[in-house]
Protein backbone atom coordinates (compact mmCIF):
# COMPACT_ATOMS: atom_id res chain seq x y z
CA UNK A 1 0.00 0.00 0.00
CA UNK A 2 1.30 3.33 -1.07
CA UNK A 3 4.50 2.09 -1.96
CA UNK A 4 3.93 3.42 -5.50
CA UNK A 5 2.40 6.83 -5.29
CA UNK A 6 4.34 9.83 -5.65
CA UNK A 7 4.85 12.86 -3.18
CA UNK A 8 4.39 16.05 -5.19
CA UNK A 9 6.35 18.72 -4.06
CA UNK A 10 5.19 22.46 -4.39
CA UNK A 11 6.88 25.56 -3.62
CA UNK A 12 3.72 27.14 -2.64
CA UNK A 13 0.06 26.93 -2.74
CA UNK A 14 -2.93 28.17 -1.28
CA UNK A 15 -4.00 24.92 0.25
CA UNK A 16 -2.68 21.61 0.01
CA UNK A 17 -6.40 20.13 0.24
CA UNK A 18 -7.32 22.66 -2.39
CA UNK A 19 -4.71 21.55 -4.67
CA UNK A 20 -5.77 17.57 -4.07
CA UNK A 21 -8.67 18.06 -4.65
CA UNK A 22 -8.10 19.69 -8.17
CA UNK A 23 -5.76 17.15 -9.32
CA UNK A 24 -8.51 14.60 -8.43
CA UNK A 25 -10.67 16.79 -11.06
CA UNK A 26 -8.24 16.40 -13.84
CA UNK A 27 -7.18 12.23 -12.76
CA UNK A 28 -7.82 10.34 -10.18
CA UNK A 29 -4.11 9.84 -8.16
CA UNK A 30 -2.71 6.82 -6.77
CA UNK A 31 -4.28 6.41 -2.65
CA UNK A 32 -1.37 7.43 -0.39
CA UNK A 33 -0.46 10.05 -3.23
CA UNK A 34 1.03 13.34 -1.09
CA UNK A 35 0.97 16.81 -1.64
CA UNK A 36 3.48 18.95 -0.04
CA UNK A 37 3.93 22.30 0.34
CA UNK A 38 6.73 24.48 1.84
CA UNK A 39 4.19 27.51 1.76
CA UNK A 40 0.54 27.95 2.01
CA UNK A 41 -0.82 30.81 1.63
CA UNK A 42 -4.45 29.85 2.72
CA UNK A 43 -4.18 27.09 4.28
CA UNK A 44 -7.27 25.31 6.20
CA UNK A 45 -7.66 24.69 9.59
CA UNK A 46 -11.06 23.52 11.66
CA UNK A 47 -13.94 24.95 11.69
CA UNK A 48 -12.71 27.71 9.13
CA UNK A 49 -9.52 28.85 10.42
CA UNK A 50 -6.30 28.88 8.79
CA UNK A 51 -2.99 27.81 9.88
CA UNK A 52 0.00 29.54 10.04
CA UNK A 53 3.34 28.26 8.72
CA UNK A 54 6.22 29.56 8.01
CA UNK A 55 7.92 29.14 4.46
CA UNK A 56 9.71 25.99 4.57
CA UNK A 57 10.35 25.10 7.96
CA UNK A 58 7.27 22.75 8.96
CA UNK A 59 5.06 19.67 7.22
CA UNK A 60 2.33 20.90 5.56
CA UNK A 61 0.67 18.31 3.54
CA UNK A 62 -2.08 16.31 2.20
CA UNK A 63 -3.06 12.57 1.55
CA UNK A 64 -5.53 10.98 -0.94
CA UNK A 65 -7.35 7.78 -0.15
CA UNK A 66 -9.86 6.12 -0.67
CA UNK A 67 -11.85 4.46 2.19
CA UNK A 68 -14.49 3.45 0.14
CA UNK A 69 -15.32 0.27 2.27
CA UNK A 70 -15.76 2.34 5.95
CA UNK A 71 -20.01 2.27 6.85
CA UNK A 72 -20.92 5.67 7.35
CA UNK A 73 -20.81 4.99 11.05
CA UNK A 74 -17.19 4.36 11.15
CA UNK A 75 -16.37 7.03 9.06
CA UNK A 76 -14.99 9.15 12.57
CA UNK A 77 -12.64 6.18 12.88
CA UNK A 78 -10.58 7.40 9.96
CA UNK A 79 -9.87 10.62 11.39
CA UNK A 80 -8.42 8.42 14.92
CA UNK A 81 -6.44 6.64 12.87
CA UNK A 82 -4.91 9.67 11.33
CA UNK A 83 -4.71 11.70 14.56
CA UNK A 84 -2.99 8.51 16.15
CA UNK A 85 -0.59 8.68 12.63
CA UNK A 86 0.07 11.94 13.61
CA UNK A 87 0.61 11.64 17.03
CA UNK A 88 3.38 8.48 16.55
CA UNK A 89 5.20 10.18 14.12
CA UNK A 90 5.50 13.88 16.42
CA UNK A 91 6.47 11.14 19.32
CA UNK A 92 8.82 9.71 17.11
CA UNK A 93 10.48 12.98 15.89
CA UNK A 94 10.50 14.43 19.53
CA UNK A 95 11.02 11.64 21.77
CA UNK A 96 8.50 12.60 24.20
CA UNK A 97 4.68 11.50 23.85
CA UNK A 98 2.63 13.63 21.72
CA UNK A 99 -1.34 13.22 22.85
CA UNK A 100 -4.31 14.14 20.38
CA UNK A 101 -6.77 17.38 21.49
CA UNK A 102 -10.61 15.76 20.44
CA UNK A 103 -11.00 16.19 17.37
CA UNK A 104 -7.85 16.29 15.17
CA UNK A 105 -4.99 18.70 16.61
CA UNK A 106 -1.82 17.35 18.02
CA UNK A 107 -0.24 18.87 21.72
CA UNK A 108 3.03 18.32 22.54
CA UNK A 109 3.89 19.09 26.27
CA UNK A 110 0.65 21.56 26.12
CA UNK A 111 1.61 22.81 23.21
CA UNK A 112 -0.56 22.54 19.64
CA UNK A 113 2.22 21.32 16.90
CA UNK A 114 -0.16 19.70 14.69
CA UNK A 115 -3.93 20.19 13.42
CA UNK A 116 -5.61 17.88 11.02
CA UNK A 117 -8.65 18.44 8.64
CA UNK A 118 -10.25 15.25 6.53
CA UNK A 119 -12.49 16.06 3.83
CA UNK A 120 -14.86 13.27 3.01
CA UNK A 121 -16.53 13.11 -0.90
CA UNK A 122 -19.54 10.64 -0.46
CA UNK A 123 -21.15 8.41 -3.05
CA UNK A 124 -24.43 7.65 -1.59
CA UNK A 125 -23.60 5.90 1.75
CA UNK A 126 -20.21 5.11 0.73
CA UNK A 127 -16.85 7.52 1.01
CA UNK A 128 -15.59 8.48 -2.34
CA UNK A 129 -12.67 9.82 -1.22
CA UNK A 130 -11.06 11.66 1.41
CA UNK A 131 -8.39 14.01 1.38
CA UNK A 132 -6.34 14.45 4.99
CA UNK A 133 -4.94 17.67 5.19
CA UNK A 134 -2.17 17.68 7.76
CA UNK A 135 -0.24 20.37 9.21
CA UNK A 136 2.76 19.80 11.88
CA UNK A 137 4.98 22.59 13.23
CA UNK A 138 8.73 21.04 13.04
CA UNK A 139 11.11 23.94 13.23
CA UNK A 140 9.17 27.23 13.37
CA UNK A 141 9.99 29.07 16.61
CA UNK A 142 8.07 32.34 17.01
CA UNK A 143 4.09 31.89 16.73
CA UNK A 144 1.06 34.54 16.95
CA UNK A 145 -0.79 32.84 19.44
CA UNK A 146 0.58 31.58 22.85
CA UNK A 147 -0.81 27.91 23.19
CA UNK A 148 1.04 27.13 19.99
CA UNK A 149 4.62 25.39 19.54
CA UNK A 150 6.85 22.92 17.35
CA UNK A 151 9.24 20.40 17.53
CA UNK A 152 12.11 22.01 17.44
CA UNK A 153 11.34 24.66 19.95
CA UNK A 154 10.00 22.13 22.55
CA UNK A 155 12.80 19.59 22.07
CA UNK A 156 15.79 21.50 20.17
CA UNK A 157 14.98 18.80 17.94
CA UNK A 158 15.83 19.66 13.70
CA UNK A 159 13.35 17.58 11.25
CA UNK A 160 13.11 18.22 7.73
CA UNK A 161 9.92 18.18 6.25
CA UNK A 162 11.10 16.17 3.44
CA UNK A 163 12.15 13.59 5.98
CA UNK A 164 9.03 14.21 8.30
CA UNK A 165 6.71 13.32 5.38
CA UNK A 166 7.69 9.47 4.59
CA UNK A 167 7.78 8.76 8.21
CA UNK A 168 4.34 9.99 8.69
CA UNK A 169 3.21 8.04 5.69
CA UNK A 170 4.84 5.08 6.64
CA UNK A 171 2.72 5.62 10.72
CA UNK A 172 -0.66 6.49 8.43
CA UNK A 173 -0.35 2.90 6.21
CA UNK A 174 0.14 1.20 9.81
CA UNK A 175 -3.08 2.47 11.27
CA UNK A 176 -4.99 2.55 7.80
CA UNK A 177 -3.96 -0.94 7.25
CA UNK A 178 -5.37 -2.07 10.90
CA UNK A 179 -8.84 0.21 10.01
CA UNK A 180 -8.83 -2.00 6.45
CA UNK A 181 -8.41 -5.01 8.49
CA UNK A 182 -11.58 -4.26 10.89
CA UNK A 183 -9.18 -3.86 14.51
CA UNK A 184 -12.17 -1.30 15.19
CA UNK A 185 -11.83 -1.80 19.35
CA UNK A 186 -8.10 -1.50 18.70
CA UNK A 187 -8.39 1.86 17.25
CA UNK A 188 -11.04 2.96 19.33
CA UNK A 189 -8.69 1.88 22.78
CA UNK A 190 -5.41 3.69 21.28
CA UNK A 191 -7.20 6.74 20.45
CA UNK A 192 -8.95 7.21 23.93
CA UNK A 193 -5.96 6.48 25.45
CA UNK A 194 -4.38 9.26 23.56
CA UNK A 195 -7.12 12.18 24.47
CA UNK A 196 -5.17 15.13 25.77
CA UNK A 197 -6.16 15.79 29.80
CA UNK A 198 -8.67 12.58 29.68
CA UNK A 199 -10.22 12.26 32.88
CA UNK A 200 -8.47 15.29 34.45
CA UNK A 201 -10.55 18.29 35.34
CA UNK A 202 -10.40 20.84 32.25
CA UNK A 203 -12.13 24.65 31.51
CA UNK A 204 -14.84 24.26 28.40
CA UNK A 205 -16.73 26.53 26.91
CA UNK A 206 -20.20 24.81 26.06
CA UNK A 207 -22.89 26.77 24.24
CA UNK A 208 -21.29 29.90 25.13
CA UNK A 209 -20.78 28.98 29.06
CA UNK A 210 -17.65 28.46 30.60
CA UNK A 211 -17.90 24.52 32.42
CA UNK A 212 -15.24 22.36 34.24
CA UNK A 213 -15.30 19.32 33.20
CA UNK A 214 -13.60 15.70 33.01
CA UNK A 215 -13.18 14.02 29.34
CA UNK A 216 -14.56 10.12 29.72
CA UNK A 217 -13.67 9.39 25.73
CA UNK A 218 -15.58 9.24 22.37
CA UNK A 219 -18.49 7.39 20.76
CA UNK A 220 -19.05 5.71 17.68
CA UNK A 221 -19.90 9.50 16.09
CA UNK A 222 -16.92 10.88 17.05
CA UNK A 223 -18.33 12.99 19.88
CA UNK A 224 -16.67 14.13 23.06
CA UNK A 225 -17.86 12.50 26.12
CA UNK A 226 -17.72 14.92 28.96
CA UNK A 227 -18.84 14.36 33.18
CA UNK A 228 -19.69 17.99 34.39
CA UNK A 229 -18.51 19.17 37.64
CA UNK A 230 -22.34 19.46 38.25
CA UNK A 231 -22.81 16.11 37.98
CA UNK A 232 -24.53 16.22 34.01
CA UNK A 233 -22.86 13.72 31.79
CA UNK A 234 -22.40 15.44 27.92
CA UNK A 235 -22.18 14.40 24.55
CA UNK A 236 -20.53 17.14 22.73
CA UNK A 237 -20.40 17.76 19.01
CA UNK A 238 -17.19 19.67 17.93
CA UNK A 239 -19.54 23.02 16.98
CA UNK A 240 -20.83 23.16 20.67
CA UNK A 241 -17.84 22.94 22.71
CA UNK A 242 -14.14 23.59 22.86
CA UNK A 243 -11.04 23.59 25.52
CA UNK A 244 -9.59 26.48 27.12
CA UNK A 245 -6.36 26.34 26.76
Amino acid sequence: MFTDAPIIHLRETDSTNNYAANLQKQSKQPEGTVILADLQTAGKGQRGTTWESHRGENLLCSLVLYPDWISPEHSFTLNKCLALATADSISAWSGLQASIKWPNDIVLRGRKVAGMLVELSWSGERIQQAIAGIGVNLNQRTFSVSHAGSVSALTGRYTAPEEAVATLRTHIFDWYGRLRDGHLREIDQAYRQSLYRLGVASRFIYREQEIMAMITGVDASGRLKLYAENGDSLTCEPKEIAMVW
